[in-house]
């Protein structure tokens, strides 16, 4: 495996000294996904432009975008076909003017040699939160914090950084940044200020977000559809930011924005069975973003239902961050957990208030649906949440009102994944 990330950084180097693409890179502990999505969305009616097609963040799957190579190799074998064809590839690719890229940090080194491999023209730093993801590798919150940093501080001194105004963490970077600085978000300080979020509703079903962003004396009003969260609106305003540093007319990216679509499972609105709402996040889960989604089910009109599943990779950190979710989680109407560390969840949720009636406990996913359907009634708002691994999504599947639509609407829904039991 040595072998091949060698050989794939070298093909990634060759790539970029061969067609010099702009390169803009994305890390935070939430959001990496829906901002890369929302900027190619902006930037592509413009530019070629080549982002992940799926969640490839680290050694293996950088190169991989950079190289436009989407891989399906199962076997050693598989790899050693793919790798001979590379070369041809590069020669008779015509290559792209921006590449948009996801660094994840796993591990201390990620980020470090993700922009040594690949340095930004552009950096975006989405959010870290009190309660980081992916932690189980890193002494301390600090340390996670310090290497997301290095791609602030890697980011082309010509170049730009677009920082999350409201993440008091991701603020202090900009003291380390060498290239021109930008705030975005709801904080008064920021260059492009985020204003009047509004929920938009159609016949009592929620169809998405509307808001206004400041800049330069200018009020412009975006509409996202599909959306319900801050997050979502994060990532639409740091796409906004992007499009008018690439010179792009301020009414093209608001329609532009307009075609913006959530990836599967990242709070995707969805209609459910009985009438009822479903808030689809079953993608993954990382404490900040759970806690976010929560207060998302919690503005909404309706009865509050979370069914909320383990959240992994979190170290440490594990235990304080499923009763942090549970504190917060005391608030909705009905409770269902999935998981051995969603007993600390229904625990906690029960220690803060809730009736310990109003609280129900599954081993797996796929045990939920039978006592949830029971239950669900016209106008009920339904959250769904958990790691990869908890299949969160059989829950949605269950209880959606098309099912037939799984494939178009669900995550994780190719043969490899349906196949897992």
């Amino acid at each position: 495996m040595n072998l091949l990330i060698k050989i794939l950084a070298v093909l990634s180097r060759i790539y970029c000294w061969r067609y010099d693409p702009k390169i803009i890179a994305i890390t935070g502990n939430i959001g990496k996904t829906s901002t890369k999505d929302a900027i190619v969305t902006v930037l592509s009616s413009r530019f070629r432009v080549r982002g992940p097609e799926k969640n490839y963040n680290n050694e293996i799957g950088v190169p991989l975008t950079i190289l436009g190579w989407h891989n399906s190799a199962k076997n050693i074998f598989g790899w050693f076909i793919q790798l001979l064809r590379l070369p041809l590839s590069l020669m008779l690719d015509s290559g792209v003017d921006i590449l948009v890229l996801e660094m994840g940090a796993d591990h201390p080194g990620d980020i470090d040699y993700l922009t040594k491999l690949a340095r930004p023209d552009i950096g975006v730093l989405t959010a870290i939160g009190d309660l980081p993801v992916h932690a189980e590798f890193f002494a301390s919150t600090d340390e996670l914090v310090r290497e997301k940093s290095l791609l602030v501080q890697r980011t082309d001194p010509l170049g730009h950084v677009f920082l999350n105004a409201d993440d008091p963490k991701v603020c202090s970077m900009s003291a380390l940044a060498k290239a021109a600085v930008h705030l975005v978000g709801e904080a008064a300080g920021a260059e492009f200020k985020v204003e009047n979020i509004e929920l938009r509703a159609h016949n009592n079903f929620p169809e998405g977000l509307s808001y206004k962003i400041r800049y330069r004396g200018l009020q412009i009003p975006i509409r996202l559809y599909g959306s319900l969260s801050r997050p979502q609106v994060l990532a639409s305003a740091f796409a906004f930011a992007i499009g008018v540093i690439f010179r792009l007319n301020p009414i093209e990216i608001v329609e532009r924005l307009k075609k913006y679509q959530l990836p599967p499972g990242r709070l995707k609105i969805i209609k459910g069975q009985n009438d009822s709402v479903i808030l689809d996040d079953s993608y993954n889960a990382a404490p900040q973003a759970v806690l976010s989604a929560l207060e998302t089910l919690l503005s909404l009109p309706g009865r509050h239902i979370a069914v909320l599943g383990d959240m992994k990779e979190l170290g440490a950190m594990s235990d304080m961050a499923h009763r942090r979710v549970g504190e917060k989680a005391k608030d909705c109407d009905l409770l269902f957990c999935v998981g051995a560390n969603a007993r600390i969840i229904a625990a906690a949720a029960v220690k803060n208030g809730l009736a310990e009636d109003r609280v129900f406990y599954f081993n797996a996913s796929s045990e939920v649906s039978p006592a949830l359907l029971s239950l669900l009634e016209a106008q009920d708002v339904v959250l769904v949440k958990g790691a990869q691994s908890m299949r969160m999504e059989r829950v949605v599947k269950a209880i959606m009102a098309e099912p037939e639509r799984a494939s178009e609407l669900l995550p994780r829904q190719n043969p490899e994944w349906l196949r897992i039991p």
